[in-house]
């Protein structure tokens, strides 16, 4: 009896040792099936890649330089460009590029082609067919291209819905040599915003000048308040973007350079793009030259820097029409009536900054008020959770829920009235709470901060979460004993700091009797969003039959 005793003993040690393997291994399977597909690319050491997301598409590159990446702290940037997506590569000499949403079973509703420096197709369009593998998931592979000093383009999409289409220029230091082809001198701006009636603009109101015009003397023109803006046009090339337009100024004997940009646009009537440049920039009598200049992001790696097409002209003082008198009668009309509009702005300022300062120290003396009530409704709760278990003579668990009470008490009036607190204080007064209340009804629970990537002395509200872990237990886990689980998780994103109480309880309604945490909750957060006048706190309440998530964003707090 003894031998089969013991025998049943280590079959039942060795069967709940298999469900607990189980269920790591269910957990870590449940992990890899949501995580971001970021892990399944860029973890192998030996085969990674770089995310480019766009269009619904995962499209990821693999890029080649002779120096090495390693050794490169920029290999790319990545923009919105047109209706695609450019990629300004750094001196990469073969880039590869592979597809994670096309599998073999779906292959056939998808077509894709690629396009070099804009004229040579040297993909045609096709199915993907190559398909590879890596340490932790499989992908379409769309083959490896020579990158130095090209444009490659890709497009892809799906055959039964075109509008899924992803298009992305890559653009590996391709600078194709500018050519201006004409000067324009304007002295309007009738038709400056209607390209399609620039051309009946007179000529008596703009001014042709050519390559041979400044190549064989510098322009020069008399200065007028009429002329409205210098355009210089240029050959058409795939990516206008990368030549910015500077204008050298010699005025007064000091000479200094200021960027006009790199806006060039197509006019109605013409291909060519074209850029303008303001006339106060050269409203002034002197020497000026513009320049056309080919530039790449910073830290991006040249060998060949491009030519530069400068076009020098001169301005020339014109007649003087005003009077001094007049001049100096208006500048005496605009000082005064400057200074009456000042002074009456300022006036303004100082009653809208009183009036602002009066709202935020209400607004502060209402939310000093609502935390004076969401204290004593804990305190009374875990004075509740104390009676029960000294009903039920678990004399032992009244003592530690005792002990942990009297922390989270302490620290409560130490705060006194702090509004904020850190990350990590915030967690460890819910570790205390959640392990006091976990002793009264036994059910499981985690607190998930991302700490590797969220610093843990930011400061947020202080107890902001612990009313809804509070509702999680009361009206959602309960009851389950054992089986309940609440999950409690605070997360960084962008500028943002996501907080989270999740729950696999019953459906929960705001409505529901007993709900005073929730909605001193809710006014709380009113007051605080009426304080802080740069951030906003939103709250979502998610509740179906397979249990809540309580969502509260704190948008730009970092």
């Amino acid at each position: 009896m003894k031998k089969q005793f013991f025998l049943t003993l280590i079959l039942i040690i060795s069967g709940l040792h298999l469900l607990k393997a189980q269920a790591r291994i269910d957990t870590v399977s449940s992990i890899l099936s949501n995580n971001d597909l970021r892990h399944s690319m860029m973890a192998d050491k030996n085969d990674r890649w770089i995310p480019l997301f766009l269009n619904g598409f995962h499209l990821w590159m693999k890029s080649h330089s002779a120096i090495g990446n390693k050794d490169r702290k920029h290999i790319a940037n990545i923009s919105y460009y047109g209706k695609g997506t450019l990629v300004q590569l750094n001196s990469q000499k073969q880039i590869e590029l592979a597809v994670t949403d096309i599998t073999p079973q779906n292959a056939n509703k998808y077509l894709y082609h690629v396009v070099v420096n804009d004229s040579v197709e040297i993909v045609h369009w096709t199915k993907p067919t190559v398909f590879r593998s890596n340490k932790f998931t499989k992908y379409a592979y769309l083959d490896a291209f020579d990158s130095d000093k090209k444009i490659i383009k890709l497009e892809i999409y799906a055959i039964d819905n075109y509008k899924d289409k992803a298009v992305v220029i890559f653009n590996g230091g391709y600078m194709p040599v500018p050519k201006i082809h004409f000067v324009v001198l304007n002295y309007n701006n009738k038709y400056l915003f209607q390209p399609d009636k620039q051309e009946y603009i007179p000529d008596s109101k703009q001014k042709f000048f050519d390559y041979n015009d400044w190549h064989s003397k510098p322009i020069s023109f008399v200065w007028s308040d009429q002329i409205n803006h210098i355009a210089i046009q240029m050959n058409n090339v795939i990516q206008s973007d990368i030549y910015h337009v500077y204008l050298k100024r010699t005025v007064d004997h000091k000479t200094d350079t200021v960027m006009v940009g790199n806006n060039w646009h197509q006019s109605y009537y013409s291909p060519d793009p074209e850029s303008q440049i303001n006339s106060s920039y050269f409203n002034r009598p002197g020497d000026y030259e513009i320049i056309v200049k080919p530039e790449m992001p910073e830290n991006f790696e040249l060998k060949d820097k491009g030519i530069v097409q400068r076009i020098p002209f001169t301005v020339l003082p014109g007649p003087i029409v005003l009077s001094l008198k007049t001049v100096e009668l208006i500048i005496l009309i605009i000082l005064t009536t400057g200074g009456f509009i000042f002074v009456m702005y300022r006036d303004r300022q100082k009653q809208k900054l009183a009036k602002e300062a009066q709202n935020k120290q209400i607004a502060t003396l209402q939310l000093q008020g609502v935390r004076a009530q969401l204290n004593p409704h804990f305190i009374f709760n875990a004075l509740a959770g104390v009676q029960n278990l000294m009903n039920k003579n678990e004399v032992e668990n009244a003592n530690k829920y005792l002990a942990r009470f009297a922390r989270l008490t302490r620290n409560i009036l130490d705060d006194g009235q702090k509004e904020l607190t850190t990350i990590e204080h915030e967690a460890a007064m819910l570790t205390d709470y959640l392990q006091m209340e976990q002793m009264r009804f036994g059910f499981q629970f985690s607190i998930d901060i991302d700490e590797g990537k969220i610093d843990q002395q930011i400061e947020i509200p202080a107890m902001l979460l612990q009313p809804f872990v509070e509702n999680a237990i009361k009206h959602g886990v309960s009851s389950l004993k054992n089986e309940g689980m609440v999950i409690v998780s605070i997360k960084e994103k962008d500028t943002d700091i996501i907080l989270s109480v999740k729950d696999n309880g019953k459906s929960f309604s705001t409505k529901q009797p007993g709900g005073m945490g929730i909605k001193l909750c809710e006014e709380r957060i009113k007051l605080l969003n009426s304080i802080y006048k740069n951030t906003s706190i939103l709250l979502h309440i998610n509740s179906d039959s397979k249990g809540t998530l309580i969502t509260i964003e704190l948008k730009n707090w970092l």
